[in-house]
């Protein structure tokens, strides 16, 4: 075990950590927090050893509080990291970021290349754990990265997702569970693609040239055929179960959901939309949420669940997103025109949904 109680402590021990350590958090704030976690490290534990440890985020995106890398060897794989009890707090303009996993090698709109000091990094970090926390006033909590995988948010508590999502889940086998989100301003949860762990992908963070450079999954992925990118029938990317997501506000857009699953979010640029270089979510358990509106502000308004896939759902598309269950949940909404189950994509028709995977959730009135 390490204590540290600075920030420079903090970022010194998790540099230095050896595997199997945890690092003991004393009451305090730890402001300007950005580590890079170096490549290789696993089973380390980062934990508040009272009740008032405060982490502050130096910034968002490369700057988030704790970087966790891609990397290009397997072996080299940031792993089994636990981050238990403390409070991670922004600021009111919601400029900063609890945790991102870079995915590699990209280009942004400029035509920059990034490649964050890896050639063609293939692995994400994995079996990564939330427990116990309490976010606040974020730009975004957590990113995932395409390959990341076996991320779990467990009893945590999220006030005021401010720009973004709280997760922007990225990867497969992240889970959510028995967690409250309260007052996001923006979907409290993302719910994207993944990418096949091994192969090397180049993202464009805008589709504007003609090439579409980086971005038909087809340049980068052999000779492997898209179907073996599937996961199996009986496995799944995402599940979100036993949370309790609260009315949203109007500080940023009166119009929002709680979840959001969505394909192909640049749905009107097939041939070189950006999630072209990755795979739809598969196999959604969405089971046992209570969404609650009641007492949600007179402009607000939110939806429960929204599906939006530029290639449909339930279909043989290689890009259709399939296998969603949605069931057991409580739908407490606060306006005639609120939906527990909606989509704004009009290649998407909720009535192919399967029957037997949507049932047993209420709609209850609050109004």
């Amino acid at each position: 075990m390490v204590t540290v109680s600075t920030t420079r402590e903090l970022r010194h021990a998790i540099e230095n950590a050896d595997s199997e350590t945890t690092i003991l958090l004393e009451d305090g704030n730890y402001t300007d927090v950005h580590v890079v976690f170096p490549r290789g490290l696993h089973h380390v534990t980062i934990k508040a050893k009272g009740e008032h440890a405060v982490i502050y985020p130096r910034g968002r995106d490369d700057d988030s509080a704790f970087t966790l890398p891609n990397v290009a060897r397997r072996g080299d794989q940031v792993h089994d990291i636990n981050f238990v009890g403390f409070t991670v707090r922004g600021d009111p303009n919601g400029r900063k970021q609890f945790v991102k996993s870079v995915h590699g090698r990209w280009v942004d709109s400029g035509g920059d290349l990034h490649d964050y000091g890896e050639e063609n990094p293939r692995y994400g970090p994995f079996n990564i754990y939330f427990y116990n926390l309490e976010v606040q006033d974020l730009f975004m909590g957590i990113y995932s990265g395409l390959q990341a995988h076996d991320w779990t948010v467990e009893r945590c508590t999220v006030h005021h997702s401010l720009y973004s999502h709280f997760w922007y889940m990225m990867g497969w086998h992240l889970a959510v569970v028995d967690s409250t989100f309260e007052e996001a301003t923006h979907d409290a949860l993302a719910i994207r693609g993944y990418y096949p762990e091994g192969e090397v992908f180049t993202y464009i963070g805008k589709a504007d040239s003609s090439e579409c450079y980086g971005n038909v999954y087809t340049v980068d992925r052999g000779s492997r055929s898209v179907e073996n990118g599937f996961l199996p029938p009986e496995d799944w990317t995402h599940i979100i179960r036993g949370n309790t997501f609260r009315h949203l506000t109007t500080l940023r857009d009166a119009w929002n959901v709680h979840v959001a699953v969505a394909y192909s979010i640049y749905g009107d640029d097939p041939p070189c939309g950006a999630e072209r270089v990755y795979l739809p979510p598969q196999n959604i358990r969405i089971v046992g949420n209570l969404f609650d509106n009641t007492g949600e502000e007179d402009e607000a308004h939110s939806d429960a669940i929204a599906i939006d896939a530029y290639a449909g759902i339930e279909n043989d598309s290689p890009a259709s997103v399939n296998g969603i269950t949605i069931r057991g949940n409580r739908f407490i909404r606060a306006k005639s025109d609120e939906r527990f189950l909606t989509t704004d994509d009009p290649h998407t028709d909720l009535n192919d949904l399967d029957p037997e995977r949507v049932r047993d959730n209420e709609i209850v009135d609050s109004f």
